[in-house]
């Protein structure tokens, strides 16, 4: 009974802390996901869950987040890395193949219901998705939900698309590498020890700013709990 009270307690103060969910599911930034987890270290994986829908092969090979207590979210993909072949010219498409029930059957078993899930992916994109598709599958009731992504953006297209992880563009059109990082935003130019912790949660000056983890100047790390990966979740 005890520790049933003292989950309950933690899950009120994560969701005074997001600001409370008045639906489904909210769209949050990275900043302020990293914020609550400072004010309330105790509450990550115990109550409140993190959970990035990227492949695992971007989960670990380009990196993930680092939570103020050192530890990292899990990995329970919305697509899982593969191949189509093209019906008209018979060549082959590398591409992401959506899991969606693998999806769903994961985080059912893994995560009780009530809970708090924070969902992630690369840009806003799968996690808008899956986030929707948990509320078509389970009612608005089953799970609190949030997405990281640029709320603007979100309200603009409904698909999300310049948040997450390593946001979705970068400011020079010729870069094709890897997607975020500080001081790529226009109010985001001071050298600080967070550059955006100032107006990240308040001034997002257009729907096409990224306000990923990587723009924030977030903490990173390839260092992972392999419990905490989709592939070892399974056996």
């Amino acid at each position: 009974m005890k520790r049933l009270a003292i989950l309950a307690v933690a899950m009120f103060v994560v969701s005074m802390l997001f600001g409370g969910n008045v639906k489904a599911y909210e769209t949050i930034t990275a900043w302020e996901v990293y914020e609550a987890a400072e004010n309330a270290p105790e509450i990550i994986n115990n109550g409140a869950y993190f959970i990035d829908v990227r492949t695992t092969e971007e989960f670990l090979w380009v990196g993930t987040c680092e939570l103020p207590d050192g530890s990292t979210p899990w990995n329970i993909p919305w697509k899982l890395w593969g191949y189509e072949f093209s019906e008209t010219d018979g060549k082959v498409k590398a591409g992401g193949i959506v899991v969606k029930e693998l999806f769903l059957s994961l985080v059912k078993r893994t995560f009780p219901e009530g809970s708090i899930l924070v969902l992630m992916c690369r840009s806003g994109h799968r996690s808008t998705f899956a986030a929707e598709y948990l509320e078509e599958q389970l009612g608005e009731d089953y799970y609190t939900i949030y997405e990281i992504d640029n709320p603007l953006k979100n309200a603009e297209n409904g698909k999300g698309g310049s948040g997450g992880f390593q946001g979705s563009s970068s400011v020079d059109p010729n870069d094709k590498g890897y997607r975020g990082y500080p001081e790529r935003l226009p109010f985001c130019s001071e050298t600080t020890e967070h550059p955006c912790v100032a107006k990240y949660s308040s001034e997002i000056g257009d729907a096409s700013d990224s306000v990923s983890w990587m723009d924030s100047g977030l903490p990173m790390t390839q260092t992972v709990d392999k419990d905490k990966i989709w592939l070892y979740m399974a056996k």
